[in-house]
């Protein structure tokens, strides 16, 4: 896409995975016009050095599609989420589009292999299988959805929706404690799953009928209502994205704050922590932190 003299770029991160060699990742994100033009969105793939001692990064391609997602498969093969409900499956140089038939955008992908895989997306969930969609579940707009190998997943989404995998269906969980907007779901362990959403919903849940409040506070000590975009263990530890708000830890009944990158999203990558959103992105390995901004479009 040429960019326009004069017109105002804005950019958002949102998300990273593995390359295929090793000390390097990839970036996700989108670029756009001020005001916004939907139909000028495109997509980035954005790849990291990070054996430096300052990160580095250029675009590796581009893609004219809205990016809502990405899932690393392994290391020749990641899954990229799109707004008008495809998912293209990327190995090395060659790409494939899968037309689903869900004409919505996918909001996450929780994948066995390349060819096997459920999405969420507007109307609720769909497991693509053998180049087709196999099933589809209604259940509404749902964000998010996190799994632990092929028997536990769990799925959020509007309303306070909560849906979980047993192996085989899907079931509504009716004990969840509130109705705000659920965008973020961690699968810890089977008894132990964190749910985050608009308004500072965080919850730690036993996957049964016992929810734990966490509080979200600030490092003024203030408990905010900002959303909870991201969450992911590391090293042992939850962390979770709030936005403009920062990296927050989990610390029993409380999450405080550890660091000032705006979190949209969170990966593992390489052992380190990745958090992206908007036009940077930080990396964390235990010790240090190391930040740097990309400015798109630099195709």
């Amino acid at each position: 896409m040429t960019q326009k003299i004069g017109k105002a770029i804005q950019t958002a991160l949102n998300g990273a995975v593995e390359s295929q060699k090793q000390g390097e990742y990839l970036v996700m994100g989108n670029w756009n016009y001020e005001p916004v033009e939907p139909e000028n969105i495109t997509c980035c793939i954005v790849v990291v050095d990070a054996t430096q001692p300052q990160l580095k990064w250029k675009v590796l391609n581009s893609i004219k599609v809205w990016g809502t997602s990405i899932y690393m498969v392994n290391r020749q093969c990641y899954l990229l989420g799109t707004a008008d409900g495809e998912v293209i499956c990327v190995q090395g140089d060659s790409r494939a589009v899968y037309k689903t038939g869900i004409d919505d955008l996918v909001g996450s992908i929780w994948a066995k292999n390349e060819d096997d895989f459920w999405f969420t997306h507007g109307k609720g969930l769909s497991h693509w299988k053998g180049g087709k969609v196999i099933k589809f579940v209604s259940c509404g707009w749902l964000h998010d959805i996190h799994g632990l190998g092929p028997d536990l997943a769990v799925a959020v989404g509007m309303g306070g929706k909560v849906m979980q995998f047993d192996s085989t269906n899907w079931h509504e969980i009716e004990s969840v404690p509130t109705n705000s907007v659920l965008v973020s779901v961690f699968c810890a362990s089977k008894k132990d799953i964190y749910i985050g959403g608009w308004n500072g919903v965080l919850f730690q849940w036993d996957g049964k009928e016992s929810w734990n409040r966490i509080d979200i506070v600030s490092d003024k000590g203030i408990v905010t209502d900002e959303g909870v975009y991201g969450i992911v263990s590391y090293l042992g530890q939850i962390y979770v994205g709030v936005g403009a708000r920062g990296v927050y830890k989990i610390d029993g009944k409380k999450a405080v704050k550890v660091h000032a990158a705006y979190s949209s999203r969170l990966n593992i990558v390489d052992e380190k922590l990745i958090v992206t959103g908007l036009d940077s992105f930080a990396e964390f390995d235990g010790k240090e932190w190391r930040t740097v901004s990309v400015k798109l479009p630099q195709i």
